[in-house]
């Protein structure tokens, strides 16, 4: 089962303007807090907007311990401060998700170089080949057992940045990603978002 949290101000998938797509391909169930997120295998924090207590992290590195896949998913810029709160999370794993942006002005989508396209896909990639990644931050590893997940082109600015990353934890892992659009609706059609999409929610 797939949970998708609305405990922290997320972007739920149930806004029909936004993720009807995603919503209508997948099962998952919402999650009001992180007490709930027990009977299910993956755990979706998509743009969190409301600080994380100290208590819920350690639930959250509980689950992860356990077996869990959680991700979380930003935005560039620390728009609403969200890469501050992700951070908070993802600091145990060994990830951290910098206040910037990757822009690329050859690999982009309609000449628009915050539509950052990229083939650098080096984990659930199956089906994969092409990736549309729209207003995406950089993603640091700073320890731990991190691995990049999607890489930017060496056409980027800056080159070769780190767009998602994974860090193995106890039995599960964590997956911290720069952008909570790539499967909005304007972008899960786009290129191979869709496949990469059911790739990173499939459990194990």
């Amino acid at each position: 089962m797939i949970g998708w949290s609305v405990s922290h101000q997320e972007f739920t998938i149930e806004d029909h303007y936004y993720f009807s797509i995603l919503k209508n391909t997948i099962k998952y169930k919402l999650l009001n807090s992180i007490k709930e997120a027990w009977d299910c295998n993956v755990i979706v924090f998509n743009y969190p907007e409301k600080p994380f207590s100290k208590d819920e992290i350690d639930d959250i590195i509980s689950l992860v311990k356990m077996g869990k896949k959680v991700i979380a998913l930003g935005y560039y810029m620390n728009e609403d401060n969200v890469a501050s709160i992700l951070n908070e999370l993802s600091l145990p794993f060994g990830l951290k998700m910098l206040p910037s942006a990757v822009i690329d002005n050859i690999n982009s989508l309609q000449n628009d170089p915050y539509l950052v396209i990229t083939g650098k896909v080096k984990k659930f990639n199956e089906g994969v080949k092409r990736l549309l990644m729209p207003c995406v931050a950089p993603i640091e590893i700073i320890g731990g057992e991190g691995e990049p997940i999607i890489l930017s082109e060496d056409s980027s600015s800056p080159p070769y940045q780190i767009l998602g990353a994974y860090s193995r934890y106890g039995k599960g892992e964590f997956i911290l990603i720069g952008t909570c659009v790539f499967w909005d609706n304007f972008s899960i059609n786009q290129f191979d978002n869709m496949q990469f999409s059911l790739n990173l929610l499939k459990f194990p």
